[in-house]
Parts: C-alpha cells; structure tokens; sequence
C-alpha cells in the first residue's frame, strides 16, 4: 500500500516521501519467516542490475570490462510502488538475481 506524505500541497514538481506499508504476507513466505510483519514500513530494498566490471589486471593486459550482475539499494521513500516492486522482483533467480532481496523496513509504532 503507498500513500503521500499528507503535507500542505506544496511543490508540485518536487519528489514527494511516501511510504510503503507491509498489508499483506504469504503464509509460507519467505518475508513472513525473516520476520517482516504486516504494518511496517519499507525504507528500501535492494535490487539487481547490469553493469560493467572492470578488473584490474584485465585492464592492465589491455582488455575491457566485462558485463556483471550488481546489487544496489533503492530508498523507497522517493520510488513508486511499481518502482520498489520491481526492485524487489529483480532479486529473484528467475530474473537473473540470486534469490536473496535485502529489505530495510521500520516496524510501525
């Protein structure tokens, strides 16, 4: 679930926080068994991506990078919900991740 900040309307064009809120866990999920609980706050997540690397002693030997897969971090509170979804989608093995999402989420009051 996403919702606005609920401040006075302000800029229209400037990013606004919001928060994704945990509604939901599958019984036999993996998110219920690292101990995520309905009601709290996703802070950010990691997520997968192509990039280059750049190994030294290839450089050195006059080669190039080479295409890798990278694990960075999104912060949700400036993302979409599709946006923190998909980076959360993207950990998995069928998409080319490793299977393991990393989620930094505050537990609501």
């Amino acid at each position: 679930e996403e919702s606005g900040d609920g401040g006075d309307g302000g800029d229209e064009d400037a990013p606004q926080a919001r928060q994704i809120v945990v509604t939901e866990l599958l019984d036999s999920g993996s998110a219920r068994g690292g101990g995520v609980e309905v009601g709290d706050l996703v802070r950010a997540t990691t997520y997968v991506t192509m990039g280059m690397s750049y190994p030294a002693w290839q450089l050195m030997l006059g080669g190039v990078g080479k295409p890798t897969l990278l694990k960075s971090v999104l912060a949700a509170e400036k993302a979409s919900f599709e946006t923190v979804l998909a980076a959360i989608g993207s950990n998995g093995q069928e998409a080319q991740g490793n299977g393991q999402v990393v989620l930094f989420v505050e537990r609501g009051g």
